[in-house]
């Protein structure tokens, strides 16, 4: 039987999740998932769907990716869940087996919320924690919205609405700072830098490749570097410097206020300076900001209520 080893790479959304995990999965013998989001919106529903749901909901994110599993969902072939077991761990051997492949990437970003979660289901699990400059990650998901029309046009237009929609600098900047609050100490926890990765990725990647206890290959060098909110997708491979400090020039001034005094403490922990603001120009970008979120708010509650659950469980 193949020993499966688990890496999930997570870490704030438009964080770099996606690429790292591309690159690791050029490694001999791994296998990347597209995002499955079972911590974050299928655990959540464990009393609600019996497991062989849950399952087939995996599968069918595990054979069409994760917008596909609404359009063209497939029912799992594999049979004999006991009441006890674990869907993803049941989806993770089944697939180790299949495709012989001993390592597993997962890359659902929200599962930095989850790490004790997945730590406990698979304790000899590898989890990456990327980290971005708060500001950058703001930027880019302010633009997030445009991806359907930078290279990923199957997005499905209800996802585009979301990503515009759920944009307020005040939520973002919560939600990254919540993020990396519970970050636990582990060995089996690493986190890295997102600039540091793109600025010297060999050596990060080296980095990286000692930690899930596999060699380096220069191959996992030879990435696509595509999924940018701020330009189009290109044929063009490798790591980029590129997508870092354009906060600097493309981010307005207020939704930065706001995220320097919300994110600032915890940023500097990683690194990351934030500017000083008077309580005048403070005061100023909150008041603008929030009465958006006021008029954002039905739309957001309902574009997201089948993730709602999962959030008010994490932030107990």
């Amino acid at each position: 039987m193949t020993l499966v080893k688990p890496v999930f790479v997570c870490g704030n959304s438009r964080s770099g999740t996606t690429v790292l995990a591309k690159s690791l999965s050029r490694l001999e013998g791994a296998f990347m998932f597209d995002e499955l989001h079972y911590y974050d919106e299928l655990a959540s529903k464990k009393n609600w769907y019996d497991k062989r749901s849950i399952m087939d909901c995996l599968y069918s994110r595990y054979k069409s990716g994760y917008f596909g599993s609404r359009t063209q969902p497939v029912t799992c072939p594999w049979v004999g869940l006991n009441a006890g077991e674990n869907p993803l761990k049941v989806m993770f051997d089944q697939v180790s087996a299949e495709l012989n492949c001993p390592i597993l990437i997962e890359q659902t970003p929200a599962n930095v919320r989850f790490i004790p979660e997945i730590l406990a289901t698979f304790p000899d699990a590898r989890i990456i924690v990327l980290v971005r400059d708060y500001r950058d990650v703001l930027l880019s998901q302010k633009s997030k919205w445009k991806r359907k029309f930078r290279g990923r046009a199957k997005t499905p237009w209800l996802e585009t609405i979301r990503a515009f929609v759920n944009y307020n600098p005040i939520l973002i900047a919560l939600i990254w700072k919540k993020n990396y609050q519970k970050i636990p100490s582990s060995e089996s926890v690493l986190c890295l830098r997102y600039e540091d990765l793109i600025t010297d990725p060999e050596k990060q990647l080296s980095v990286v490749c000692t930690f899930v206890d596999e060699p380096f290959d220069p191959a996992i060098l030879d990435v696509d570097f595509v999924g940018s909110s701020l330009s189009n997708d290109s044929s063009s491979r490798g790591f980029s410097s590129t997508n870092t400090g354009n906060w600097k020039k493309s981010l307005p001034y207020l939704d930065c206020v706001i995220a320097d005094t919300l994110c600032g403490n915890i940023a500097a922990d990683f690194g990351y300076h934030r500017q000083n603001h008077s309580f005048f120009t403070c005061l100023v970008a909150f008041m603008s900001r929030m009465f958006g979120v006021l008029l954002k708010l039905p739309f957001l509650v309902f574009l997201n209520r089948h993730r709602l659950r999962a959030q008010l469980r994490y932030s107990r």
